[in-house]
């Protein structure tokens, strides 16, 4: 019994030491990144090459700024919304595995004016910026009996004026995320899983309250979740 607890004590110290880090994930993504740039087939002036370094260079630094990681202790969940690629991954032993992942094109993402195979011009796509807005620490009791959540909502957006209704609407969405939290079972949020789909309630919930859309709520994320009691 003694052996079988310290082989079960070793596994767990393994699993601690080799939960990879913020920075080793960021790192994996920049060589995916650049592997994927690699893959993409292109027959660019030396003028345009440059242009799509310089902008591959800052596609590279937005994912950096578009991951979330939720730390297990034994492993950790990276949540990777940006305007190249989105998924998640779970990472252990060093290792990064990929639950679901979805790229786009590098040629979708340059600004070339050269015409397609068609013979149609490319469109130009507009380069987003992400704006946020802090709605602050919050508490609320959760659907399990003696369990308090202690969080900070924070709402990522691309349109500058939606600012306006997510403030005249902040009471009504601070009621309706405690009555989200309120139906939450302690079991749930536990999961992996658990956050993400909580994030994504609120966000559709936002999305309703100031009657917008997905481009326009494009992320909400918890910059503090602890479970008390």
């Amino acid at each position: 019994m003694k052996k079988l607890l310290i082989a079960i004590l070793i596994v767990l110290l393994l699993f601690y030491i080799t939960n990879p880090t913020s920075s080793e994930f960021e790192s994996f993504l920049t060589n995916e990144i650049e592997k994927e740039i690699g893959n993409e087939e292109s027959n660019n002036s030396k003028i345009e090459k440059y242009i799509d370094e310089i902008i591959n260079f800052f596609m590279k630094e937005e994912i950096k700024h578009s991951v979330k990681r939720d730390n297990y202790y034994f492993f950790s969940l990276y949540t990777i919304d940006s305007i190249i690629l989105e998924g998640e991954f779970i990472g252990i032993f060093r290792l990064f595995i990929p639950i679901e992942l979805s790229y786009k094109s590098f040629d979708e993402l340059t600004f070339n004016d050269k015409e397609d195979k068609a013979g149609e011009e490319k469109t130009i796509t507009p380069t987003i910026v992400y704006n946020e807005y802090e709605l602050g620490e919050m508490y609320s009791n959760i659907a399990t009996e003696n369990k308090i959540a202690k969080f900070n909502v924070l709402i990522e957006y691309t349109k500058s004026d939606v600012l306006t209704k997510i403030k005249n609407k902040k009471t009504k969405i601070q009621n309706n995320i405690y009555e989200i939290m309120r139906r939450a079972e302690f079991k749930d949020v536990q999961k992996p899983t658990g956050q993400k789909i909580l994030r994504e309630e609120i966000r559709q919930m936002i999305i309703e309250t100031t009657d917008t859309d997905r481009k326009t709520i494009s992320n909400i994320y918890f910059t503090e979740f602890i479970i008390q009691g």
